[in-house]
């Protein structure tokens, strides 16, 4: 099934009739994309002018740009990997000489940049690449003393541009037009030089690589003899393998395309397709794999009275073929730059001359379509997938699919299907939650392509009894005048669970939140609610209040747990719910921060999630309460009970074993400048504490969670495990509160607080953590960064590669600002299988928008099936929620005990729940 053209062009804006052309193109996501270029009015010796357009997953728009100096302003180069940090390059001239010119976008405007200016009269940069927000490359050329180009390479380390020494292979002209860099000891930069000064002397491939420390050249062939032999454009999809293409030209003359390849270390020419006999030049390329690269140009069938034609040319690991495109303009058409996203969504931009000889913006876009009327039946740990083959292929044979289920916020597992039927039953799944599926066609050359759209939810059921169950959204809530007396549905489609256990049970049950208002007076309540067995038609068994009373806009990563005993062959519903602390008019409260930049209207997730425990030689102690509990006059020093009968369990194991403790408190302050702290006490010995929030006002309860993980042995037992707490500084007079409400109004009944104990096997449980603080200044507000690298990191690699295995994945961190106005965003990540090279799966946001030095107990957690036979590394990252310069974020309050290096813990936790 052949589509007629696959690539068509896509409406973009121009400045003005005259000139306007796009010379590159970066992507950063399916909703955030930049090309760059120039644009001329046309009128009596008129510059240039700087040109940058933006995708936002629908339009194309001109965004503003900088223009230097007095002369032309022309951006050659592109790139960036983050919202809120893309580079853009070209020239510049002033009073008659050109100089390098940089610009970066840096989520507000685009604003020029000091570069190196190594001659006095003339330099450019032709390309650029980006790696990270410090490392950025940039190339091009500067005339010497002797009136000669020399290539120039250019690099940003995060504060400056500096030059960096690069070779030139001839005693002409040298001069580098592209640039790609794959890894930070592993980049290209291409383009052409000449053996001795003079235009007699053809132009040469220039290669050159990058390793970490110095720029060498690279033997390269130049396959027209006595012509000229250029490369513009080099990408690489591995050490071994990389590509440059650009043209030669002989003194007819006639422009030919030029593709050459590195393989084991050697540079060959690969032949590759022109239009009939007329002129033919790749200006642009994309690597995807070793068997999927797009080159692009412009061609023409001969060279006296034909236009010129997009050229778009397609590797399949042996052959390069012309693929059908289009463009806008009907005297010509011309695609300079080149650029793709995951699912062979690709992008190519240029120029398009129309019938009144004007040059206007040219997008074109390849994306196949994707497979339609996904729907999934559910079964027991399993769903029937069915969908619609895509309407065409392209020529690109389908020769199978890729499913892939979600939670409903990210990817869980994926599983390969023939391309008949068009229907695939996938395993592995978890009874009682919730799964959505997309569907992608798969071709040899392309791999996977574009996705479906999402199944509707289905949620498998049967015999088998999952241990742990989980629903998640990502969609954003709102509650307009809640009524603080009675508690409701937050999303009874997407939020919620169903389980009939087969032996008599505990069942832990959490939910994690981000919760905000943005009416500053009232609070935001989320409560778990049971239905089934003793709880009859249902009833709220544990809830938490997080604070909007001092500010608003401040996401408060709420999280609240509970626990509950469920009867054999009963069948229950667990929901989560939520309403106000009080009445206020007109007050909206909110469920889901965000959304996070470049990824439409994604907000935080919100997740439910349920882990049953055979109460039979039980694993799980708990102590809740549902008193409210006052401490005054603490010294912000010494830790004391919260309820010395109430809140401490006694633990007895039978075997050496490890004890998941965790603790959920409503803490608050009635005195504005004292935060609360709490702690878990195991045999007299603090093993975690966290700080929560007061500093920036009062009456906000914050909905703190901690969590341990301590060895326990059997022949230590008794052992003692209690909830303790104290003020953040010496507090005389001051009181601090435990438990929010109460709830209905007018009882004596308050927000549970709570202290739970697991035990489990060594072996099933991963817990790296870390006593320092941590400080993350200038944060763009879209990039995450490692909170610690080293330390915060887990790998793991479960066997069996049909097999799916379940984990309780658990982020645990005081987050705050010393500048009001900046919250502190956590989450985290996974890489390894379906996950790539690393997928956000869960994050939550932290208020600092009301007040400074509020740590905030935060809590992210997520439930992650990874399938079995891969390799996978999770780790915690943290970013400002905008764009912070200027600003500091910090994780760990602290220090206790005061004057010492020791400050409160820094969590990750994998936890094992099953392997279906």
């Amino acid at each position: 099934m052949g589509c007629t053209t696959l690539f068509t062009p896509v409406s973009s804006p121009n400045n003005i009739v005259a000139t306007n052309e796009l010379e590159s193109v970066s992507p950063i996501s399916a909703t955030d994309i930049w090309a760059v270029g120039l644009w001329n009015s046309g009128a009596t010796s008129a510059p240039d002018q700087s040109l940058a357009e933006h995708w936002n997953g629908s339009t194309w728009t001109i965004v503003t740009t900088p223009n230097v100096g007095n002369g032309f302003n022309d951006l050659y180069g592109v790139a960036g990997n983050d919202p809120n940090d893309v580079w853009a390059v070209g020239s510049s001239q002033n009073a008659g000489v050109g100089y390098t010119l940089a610009l970066h976008w840096n989520g507000a405007g685009w604003g020029a940049v000091s570069t190196p200016q190594p001659s006095t009269s003339n330099q450019y940069l032709g390309s650029v690449s980006a790696l990270a927000t410090n490392d950025v490359w940039a190339v091009g050329a500067f005339i010497n003393g002797a009136g000669l180009y020399q290539t120039l390479a250019v690099h940003w380390n995060g504060s400056a541009w500096s030059t960096v020494t690069t070779p030139n292979a001839g005693a002409g002209n040298n001069l580098f037009g592209g640039v790609f860099m794959r890894t930070p000891t592993d980049g290209w930069a291409v383009g052409y030089y000449r053996a001795s000064p003079g235009t007699a002397n053809p132009r040469l491939t220039l290669l050159e690589h990058y390793d970490g420390s110095v720029w060498t050249i690279v033997t390269s062939p130049s396959p027209l003899a006595g012509g000229d032999n250029v490369l513009l454009s080099v990408s690489a999809t591995s050490a071994t393998d990389a590509w440059a293409v650009g043209y030669t030209t002989n003194s007819t003359p006639l422009f030919q395309t030029l593709t050459e390849h590195l393989v084991s270390g050697t540079w060959t020419t690969v032949a590759s397709p022109n239009i009939a006999s007329g002129d033919n030049v790749l200006a642009g390329l994309v690597t995807i794999s070793p068997s999927n690269a797009w080159a692009v140009g412009y061609g023409r069938t001969d060279n006296v009275s034909a236009a010129f034609s997009p050229l778009t040319e397609h590797w399949d690991g042996s052959t390069w073929t012309s693929q059908t495109s289009s463009g806008s303009g009907s005297n010509g058409n011309f695609l300079f730059g080149v650029a793709a996203l995951p699912g062979n969504n690709v992008y190519a931009v240029g120029g398009a001359i129309d019938v009144n000889s004007h040059e206007q913006t040219l997008v074109t876009q390849f994306q196949l379509p994707p497979p339609t009327s996904v729907m999934a039946v559910a079964g027991d740990q399993s769903a029937m997938v069915s969908w619609s083959a895509p309407s065409c292929d392209g020529g690109f044979t389908t020769t199978g699919y890729l499913l892939t289920a979600y939670d409903g916020c990210t990817v869980q597992a994926s599983m390969s299907a023939p391309a008949t039927p068009l229907s695939a039953t996938f395993t592995g799944l978890t009874n009682g939650s919730p799964f959505s599926f997309t569907v992608q066609a798969v071709s040899a050359s392309l791999g996977a392509e574009t996705p479906s759209a999402p199944s509707a939810a289905v949620i498998p059921t049967g015999s088998t009894v999952p241990v742990a169950l989980s629903a998640c959204s990502r969609l954003q809530y709102h509650y307009l005048n809640p009524d603080p007396a009675t508690f409701i549905d937050m999303d009874p489609t997407n939020l919620i669970l169903t389980v009939t256990p087969s032996a008599t049970s505990l069942a832990v049950i959490s939910a994690n939140v981000d919760l905000w208002t943005a009416n500053a007076g009232v609070n935001q309540d989320i409560g778990i609610f049971v239905s089934g067995g003793t709880f009859g038609t249902g009833q709220v068994v544990g809830w938490k209040e997080s604070g909007g009373l001092a500010g608003t806009f401040s996401p408060n990563a709420a999280a609240v747990q509970s626990v509950v005993p469920l009867s054999a062959s009963t069948t229950y519903t667990v929901k989560l719910q939520w309403k106000s602390n009080r009445a206020l008019t007109g007050a909206t409260i909110f469920a889901g921060a965000g959304p996070l930049p470049s990824v439409g209207q994604i907000f935080s997730p919100t997740r439910l999630s349920m882990r049953l425990i055979p109460t039979a030689g039980t694993t799980l102690l708990d102590a809740i309460t549902n008193l409210q509990y006052h401490l005054t006059g603490s010294d912000g020093q010494t830790w004391q009970d919260i309820d010395t009968t109430g809140l401490s369990l006694s633990v007895s194991p039978s075997v050496d074993t490890m004890a998941v403790i965790t603790g959920n408190s409503d803490l608050w302050t009635a005195n504005a400048g004292y935060n609360q702290d709490v702690a878990i006490n195991v045999d007299g010995t603090i093993r975690s504490w966290k700080e929560s929030g007061g500093f920036a006002g009062t009456f906000s309860p914050n909905a703190a969670f901690l969590q341990a993980v301590v060895p326990l042995t059997a022949a230590g037992s008794p052992h003692t495990i209690k909830l303790q707490w104290k003020a953040n500084q010496n507090a005389p007079s001051k009181t601090i509160y435990a438990g929010a409400g109460p709830w209905p109004s007018g009882s004596s009944t308050f927000s549970p607080t709570s202290l739970l104990v697991q035990l489990v096997p060594a072996t099933n449980i991963a817990t790296p953590s870390s006593t320092l603080q941590y400080n993350l200044p200038n944060s763009d507000g879209a990039g995450w960064t490692p909170i610690d690298n080293t330390t915060l990191k887990i790998s793991t690699a479960p066997p069996g590669a049909t097999t799916f295995y379940s984990l309780l994945v658990t982020g645990n961190a005081d987050l705050w600002t010393a500048n009001a106005g900046f919250n502190q965003d956590i989450g985290i990540f996974i890489s390894g299988g379906v996950y790539g090279a690393g997928t956000l799966v869960a994050w939550k946001e932290s208020g600092g928008l009301a007040g400074t030095f509020s740590p905030n107990a935060a809590y992210v957690e997520t439930v992650q099936h990874l399938q079995g036979g891969a390799s996978y590394v999770i780790w915690l990252a943290w970013k400002t929620n905008k764009q912070g310069a200027g600003s500091t974020i910090y994780a760990a309050a602290g220090p206790w005990p005061s004057g010492s290096a020791t400050f409160s813990p820094t969590r990750l936790t994998a936890l094992g729940l099953s392997s279906p």
